[in-house]
């Protein structure tokens, strides 16, 4: 949770801190939707949380944040960029019950953008800011919760631009309750909720995809597509057709006229923004690229050592003799030409857009591991997974922090050994791990199950952050 809360209510602004046994509460930070919400520390690790007041005033009955609980629990079961982490869910001694969230120092997307009732300036953003949304709203989906309350509010950004959406299953934890709640709160929000959703009828992930089509809409002319409204590129005429055409297909009124899932949605956005340019690439040209001639200057690689590359995820293109990622999860395979394990990888690159990771995957006899740059928006780095230790639990010995300035090349140099894993960068070492004994995994958000790997043993990546890769060298080594 974050400053983003609508106003206090009048009266509210004096309550007393409450005294949550483990936590030191700090101040009140506004009223949510169901409670109201406090910055607190957690005594045990020494972190900022936000904590959402659930009051048991008007009735509610123990059945409701019994149901509730249970979300809570699936939802801390979610650890995804995009998605503000939820860590507890508590029962006070008063009655009340409490949820422990992810603190977000920063504001949602109504203050950041539409408070002056005008679109995103750049359409660019306001696309990127909704396939974050969508990539949060796919894995909740994944685990049969419904958000039902997609709006800005509850879409919160870091000081660093990081989307990361809010008050996951609590709405649909309401389902039990009258359409209106104790508190006087909709399960949903008049302007984003579906025509099932406001007569009162069952509803399922579409209504989220309504919701969700509402509020890029929104971004994307300034305002809710109430009564009869007009398609995005006829109010400007800079959104590209395919674009404009799927806001209006996610806004439809039936269910079954709109996207029948958010992974559509997903699929469907990069189909609509795809550029003609991208038919360039080809998984068999791609691979003849890097190994025209030795040395020829309009090869990818200054020096080819490689039989073979192909792309695992993701759209890879050539653009000024560079080979440059896409936004979203992109993996491209480099066949080294032998064993992983010992050698050392070199990796000249340009982080273009975006904060998160730039990766470096192997194979390990015990599983596919990765070596990371910028982890996701905490700029940690480190090796992943080791034993199922994650750097961005920022407390490893193992893990340094390195925010990657965009626009600026680097050279990473990875040394893997049978016993270690040194990480480089610009010659300096950064970190030397021990693997010995060590178990790989690669870290949940890749989706690295849903990859065709077989056959492969070295790949590099980059996370929803369109990266130039300048150059890529597999030198064999002593072990």
């Amino acid at each position: 949770m974050a400053e983003g809360l609508p106003p206090v209510p009048q009266g509210v602004e004096n309550i007393p801190l409450p005294n949550i046994p483990g936590f030191e509460t700090i101040r009140l930070l506004g009223a949510g939707g169901m409670g109201i919400v406090f910055l607190a520390r957690q005594i045990s690790l020494d972190r900022n949380v936000a904590i959402k007041v659930l009051s048991n005033e008007g009735g509610v009955a123990s059945q409701f944040f019994d149901r509730l609980e249970i979300e809570a629990q699936s939802m801390a079961k979610v650890s995804h960029p995009n998605t503000v982490q939820v860590y507890d869910f508590l029962r006070l001694e008063d009655g009340s019950a409490a949820v422990v969230m992810e603190w977000i120092d920063g504001g949602n997307l109504r203050e950041i953008y539409l408070s002056s009732g005008e679109p995103v300036h750049d359409w660019h953003e306001a696309v990127r800011i909704a396939r974050d949304v969508a990539s949060s709203l796919e894995v909740a989906h994944n685990l049969g919760i419904i958000h039902r309350d997609v709006k800005p509010e509850n879409v919160l950004m870091t000081d660093k631009g990081v989307v990361k959406v809010t008050d996951f299953g609590l709405s649909r934890s309401m389902d039990s309750q009258p359409m209106l709640t104790v508190t006087g709160v909709y399960v949903g929000t008049p302007g984003y909720m579906s025509p099932e959703q406001l007569k009162g009828k069952e509803v399922d992930g579409r209504t989220d995809i309504y919701a969700l089509g509402a509020m890029l809409y929104e971004m994307l002319t300034g305002a809710l597509p109430q009564g009869h409204f007009d398609p995005p590129r006829k109010v400007r005429s800079e959104i590209p057709v395919g674009l404009s055409e799927l806001v209006m297909r996610c806004l439809r009124s039936k269910p079954d006229d709109r996207l029948s899932s958010v992974g559509e949605f997903l699929s469907e956005l990069d189909q609509a923004l795809r550029p003609s340019r991208r038919k360039a690439l080809l998984a068999a040209g791609l691979g003849g690229l890097l190994i025209a001639g030795g040395g020829l200057a309009t090869t990818f690689l200054q020096k080819p050592r490689f039989p073979r590359s192909r792309p695992l995820r993701g759209e890879w293109v050539i653009n000024d003799n560079v080979l440059q990622s896409d936004d979203d999860r992109a993996v491209l395979a480099i066949d080294p030409g032998g064993p992983v394990f010992p050698s050392n990888v070199k990796i000249r690159f340009t982080r273009l857009e975006g904060v998160y990771s730039i990766a470096l995957f192997f194979r390990h006899p015990t599983g596919w591991g990765s070596c990371e740059l910028s982890a996701w928006d905490d700029a940690v780095g480190g090796v992943q997974l080791i034993n199922g230790d994650d750097v961005r639990s920022m407390n490893l010995p193992d893990m340094f922090i390195l925010e990657l300035e965009n626009g600026r090349e680097y050279e990473w140099e990875t040394r893997l050994r049978p016993d270690s894993i040194t990480m480089l960068i610009d010659g300096q070492v950064y970190l030397r791990r021990d693997i010995v004994d060590a178990q790989f995994n690669v870290s949940f958000p890749w989706d690295w199950d849903m990859i065709d790997t077989e056959g492969e043993s070295l790949a590099i990546g980059s996370f929803q952050s369109p990266t130039a890769f300048h150059g890529v060298e597999v030198e064999r080594a002593d072990a």
